[in-house]
């Protein structure tokens, strides 16, 4: 069933916050295991492909831009947009000020913590050395050559997302009134670009900015085409429902590795990822969106305690986790096994997670709607909250 034009969609809050805990799955497991190349043999890359459905943080990635494309677009669809300010001022509040704090306190663990853990490659890039000044005003003005890996490995999705919300009424502006075709060229062009700079150069939180532009077009798309897409799949039989939910969630685990597979074995010698594989891990993503709202048994999953609990605190996961655990590495990674610190990890990444919630996101969020609220008509123009 379609749901009313007004109606926040509490199922995309719950799949942004599975999304999270898969996120920080991802990030415990690389921090020990080296990901398994495509020659250590068959029974390794099996048990890694299965173990993807709990673990396979990077697909949660273009479902978060998406997702936030989407939510963010809906005013405008819904012919009542916000004006630049109250828009500017409520998203630095709701993203900005406790990504400040975060930050803030992952330099002072740094401060506290550094040097080599001697464990993954991906691990030893976090507080592998003192704090270093420069590389925190430039997390603070998410400009010049940052390197997100030197705090939180997790914050390059911020800075991106923040840089993203200066001209997001602009991109949505435009997107909206483009003809279909007009902003799939847009994408794809940025896709392009993005992979020429990768095999030429390398990447860097400006080409990032531009490939994850293209994954929010594609929310702003599906924003626009909502009322057709959601009731599109609510006319699917029961059946064709599972069958196309089945190959959703294939295509959102699996796509990368098998481009990146293919790509391997037929272009290059060598395992390289590009990130215009994440499109097909988008295309994925953008079913699981649609079918969320348009598939009841999805939908009441979604909307159970978990999900929904998740889907809270799912910012303040995403920007905690990182320092929870090298937290945890730096005092127990050379004392205890992997194991006995992951059951320590999780409910350590859901009480922090919860707390910083309730103490800063919640109340930074509050805090931007009351400044911006000057009328019991501004108070509604927007009814689902942007993420």
């Amino acid at each position: 069933m379609v749901q009313p034009k007004a109606t926040r969609y509490l199922e995309l809050d719950a799949l942004r916050g599975l999304g999270a805990c898969s996120v920080a799955m991802s990030h415990f497991l690389i921090a020990f295991v080296v990901e398994p190349q495509w020659h250590q043999g068959k029974l390794k890359m099996i048990m890694y492909w299965l173990g993807m459905i709990f673990y396979g943080g990077h697909s949660a990635l273009p479902l978060f831009f998406m997702l936030s494309g989407f939510v963010l677009a809906l005013p405008a669809v819904n012919n009542k947009p916000q004006p630049y300010p109250v828009f500017i001022t409520r998203r630095a509040f709701r993203l900005y000020v406790p990504y400040v704090v975060a930050l803030a306190i992952a330099v002072l663990c740094n401060f506290l913590w550094h040097g080599p853990l001697s464990l993954t490659n991906w691990a030893n890039q976090t507080w592998h050395g003192p704090v270093d000044k420069q590389q925190v005003f430039q997390h603070l003005l998410i400009v010049g050559p940052v390197h997100w890996a030197q705090f939180n490995t997790a914050f390059w999705t911020l800075i991106v997302s923040l840089r993203i919300s200066i001209f997001f009424p602009v991109l949505c502006y435009l997107v909206l009134r483009a003809r279909p075709l007009i902003s799939v060229l847009a994408a794809a062009f940025a896709a392009g670009v993005v992979t020429w700079f990768q095999l030429h150069g390398g990447l860097d939180t400006y080409t990032l900015t531009l490939h994850v532009t293209g994954f929010f077009i594609m929310g702003i798309m599906l924003a626009r085409y909502k009322n057709e897409v959601f009731a599109w799949a609510a006319a699917l039989s029961e059946r064709r429902k599972v069958v196309l939910l089945s190959v959703a969630l294939f295509v959102y685990w699996y796509s990368g590795m098998l481009l990146q597979l293919f790509w391997k074995h037929n272009i290059s010698t060598w395992n390289y990822r590009l990130v215009v594989f994440d499109w097909a891990i988008a295309l994925g993503s953008a079913v699981l969106l649609v079918l969320s709202v348009g598939f009841k048994p999805l939908s009441r999953i979604l909307l159970s305690r978990f999900p929904q609990f998740m889907g809270k605190i799912c910012y303040s996961v995403y920007l905690i986790h990182g320092t929870v655990l090298f937290v945890l590495l730096y005092t127990l990674g050379h004392k205890l096994p992997p194991f006995v610190i992951f059951l320590i990890y999780v409910p350590s990444v859901l009480c922090a997670s919860s707390l910083f919630h309730y103490a800063i996101e919640k109340p930074s969020m509050n805090f931007g709607r009351s400044i911006t609220k000057r009328t019991p008509e501004t108070a509604v123009l927007v009814r689902a909250e942007a993420r």
